[in-house]
């Protein structure tokens, strides 16, 4: 730009918790603060905490509707917004003001593949977006609008530390495990099906101890499916860590048992540690470990099956821990994704 004046982003979240998404926005936020003036716009709620301790300058709304996002956008006249996912995409479409509008999506939800309302009122507001960021080229390919938009499209993955993963791996935990999940507790990421293959690898003789990490609307489903299944000597809830990575590195096997992902990142953080994974089927899983990968699993009996092996065969288990650090390997940088996130904003402001 001419002068010397930083941009103003505003990184708007409908969520009021701290998940996948809201770590993204954080991480670009950490990153690059001393390039442009970054503030945090969302729900309410247990993000508050997170914001508070990574010291990110953030504005928290009570009701997230047009009213108050309109309030903040007068008052603080952002150059850009930074809309994450597809209802904080929409809300910003629909206001008027000079910023431009980044519409960021993190996921592939089942409902986004096809046309129905949601859909439709997505496509009409990414028309106001003059770039769309996606996880991977399966999850893009995957909505219903994909063609009509196509133009606006930037596959930009996800920012991994790996050095930062490794570091906070090292850190002590109490706990070891043969399984661990890790991931909110909602219908997306599907704990429920996790209990349920614990549950037939025990009727099936092998006595496998779990740990789900996480939190969400379905704590209480699963705290009863435990009940249910008689798993409260076998599974520990620990609710939502903020170092994961010192339980997935005392775990054997990390799986994910995903109804759907944009991109499989914690397949990739087990991975740099070392830690064989098994997933579901999903866009994101197919992404990170390849359509045909052995690491994917179509059946909850594929799931039982393969567990048995790799925690009996230890020669097996070294071949699928050396497949996982080659796979770690190629991963993109943190220094690369920061520069395209960088690019994204500075060039398109420069078209003015």
């Amino acid at each position: 730009m001419a002068n010397d004046r930083k941009l103003r982003v505003l990184h708007v979240l409908k969520s009021s918790i701290y998940s996948g998404a809201e770590n993204v926005a954080i991480t670009i936020i950490k990153q690059l603060n001393n390039r442009f003036e970054f503030i945090y716009v969302a729900t309410d709620g247990p993000i508050r905490e997170k914001l508070e301790e990574e010291k990110i300058p953030h504005i928290l709304l009570n009701s997230f509707n047009r009213g108050n996002l309109r309030c903040i956008i007068q008052r603080l006249k952002p150059d850009i917004i930074h809309a994450h996912d597809f209802s904080a995409t929409v809300f910003c479409a629909s206001l008027t003001g000079g910023f431009r509008l980044i519409s960021h999506l993190h996921c592939s939800p089942l409902w986004a593949q096809k046309w129905n309302m949601r859909t439709v009122l997505y496509r009409m507001a990414a028309h106001r977006a003059f770039r769309i960021l996606a996880v991977s080229e399966k999850a893009y390919d995957s909505f219903a609008f994909a063609e009509c938009l196509r133009n606006k499209c930037m596959i930009i993955g996800n920012p991994l530390d790996a050095a930062l993963v490794r570091k906070m791996s090292k850190q002590e935990s109490a706990y070891q495990c043969d399984l661990i999940f890790v991931g909110r507790l909602s219908q997306e990421k599907n704990p429920q099906r996790f209990l349920k293959i614990v549950r037939m690898l025990q009727e099936n003789g092998m006595n496998a101890a779990g740990i789900i990490l996480g939190d969400g609307e379905l704590k209480g489903a699963c705290q009863e499916l435990i009940e249910l299944y008689g798993l409260k000597e076998s599974v520990r809830m620990l609710g939502f860590q903020r170092n994961p990575y010192s339980f997935i590195k005392n775990a054997r096997i990390l799986c994910a048992t995903s109804e759907s992902e944009g991109y499989g990142l914690v397949l990739l953080e087990a991975s740099m540690l070392g830690i064989p994974v098994l997933s579901s089927r999903t866009l994101g899983a197919e992404e990170v470990l390849g359509e045909h990968a052995q690491e994917i699993c179509d059946t909850d009996e594929e799931f039982v099956v393969k567990i048995r092996r790799l925690l009996q065969n230890k020669k097996l288990y070294k071949e699928w821990q050396q497949s996982s650090e080659q796979r770690a390997s190629a991963v993109i940088t943190m220094d690369h994704y920061m520069q395209c996130i960088s690019d994204t904003y500075e060039l398109e402001m420069e078209r003015d």
